[in-house]
């Protein structure tokens, strides 16, 4: 996080009425009222922070035939993302090429064989192709390179076939390099198995998106916030880990209470005994357990300086035999 003297220009030159009403004896990384309440920043943020980012978008138990889409934002950036008729998915930036109209509204959804612009009606073929424009002769009478004027395309990945990421940047490296601190145990889990469990639960809470991943990295809070769960989790034995873009608390279980294995043998002893309170920059908070994903959606998507939505869903395991199915609890 950004100190004091990182704020933007703008806001240095701004004396305000309470400069120096709460002053700080320590130095600290915590979060400052400017880092939350500045528009500036939070403009800066969405392009430096989300576009230059490997984000999560969804997962394919929605996209599972040929124009299933889903939708999402990177950033101010609306994206798309298509089942394609090879099985493959592809992401575009969720715009018309005429005037940059937003194609496709829904979270999630079927388009058919084309996405069609509700403005002028131009229409693209699920691959990104311009396939139609409305009088056409009559518009562009020296002809129109619509070969050149194709959907924006945007990089995307398909973690574990199931989780969807995608991101902007051109430069950025690539998702497994992204997560890698993370991404060997993740192979282990067999996530590509797991299923989603829907929860009724979509919300723009009133707090920056800075306060609520600062929240999911504080283990500080745990036994005090989430105090239920002390008998069935060793609190006190946390072992936190920081590399690269990640970071990781692993909370061992109290076993004679909460075995959270759940019938799997093919794991790690350490990944058997407990589960994992994981980050991934800028912004998901996965719970890995053996048998459960709470929730990968937990990805918070910046609304406004002082508004962060949510939308959780659980992935739970559903192999039989070794990797039984376990009935879970919403948190």
């Amino acid at each position: 996080m950004a100190l004091a003297d990182d704020r933007p220009t703008s806001r240095r030159a701004e004396a305000t009425e309470t400069d120096g009403l709460v002053q700080s004896p320590l130095p600290t990384p915590m979060l400052q009222p400017f880092e939350v309440y500045d528009q500036e920043l939070f403009d800066l943020e969405m392009v430096r922070v989300f576009a230059r980012s490997w984000v999560f978008l969804g997962d394919t138990e929605d996209l599972a035939q040929p124009g299933d889409f889903i939708t999402a934002n990177i950033g101010y950036q609306s994206v798309l993302v298509l089942r394609q008729t090879d099985g493959s998915l592809k992401g575009f930036l969720n715009n018309c090429r005429h005037r940059a109209s937003g194609l496709a509204f829904d979270a999630a959804g079927h388009c058919g064989r084309t996405l069609t612009c509700p403005y002028h009606n131009w229409s693209y073929a699920i691959d990104g192709r311009l396939i139609g424009i409305p009088d056409e002769p009559r518009m562009y009478p020296d002809g129109f390179p619509k070969d050149e004027y194709g959907l924006v395309p945007i990089r995307i990945e398909v973690a574990w076939d199931k989780l969807v990421f995608g991101c902007l940047s051109h430069k950025a490296p690539s998702f497994r390099e992204w997560i890698a601190p993370l991404a060997d145990r993740y192979d282990r889990y067999g996530f590509e198995e797991f299923t989603r469990y829907h929860r009724d639960l979509d919300e723009t809470y009133p707090i920056n998106w800075k306060a609520f991943c600062e929240n999911s990295n504080d283990d500080y809070h745990v036994r005090f916030v989430h105090r239920r769960l002390n008998a069935r989790r060793k609190q006190m034995n946390t072992v936190v880990r920081f590399e690269g873009r990640t970071c990781s608390g692993y909370k061992p279980h109290a076993l004679d209470v909460d075995d959270p294995a759940g019938g799997r043998d093919d794991l790690s002893e350490e990944q058997l005994k407990g589960h994992y309170a994981d980050f991934v920059y800028p912004n998901l908070t996965p719970l890995p357990y053996p048998t459960q994903l709470p929730p990968i959606a937990r990805a918070c998507s910046p609304a406004s300086t002082a508004g962060t939505r949510a939308s959780p869903n659980k992935m739970n395991s559903s192999k039989p035999s070794r990797r039984r199915t376990r009935k879970t609890r919403p948190w």
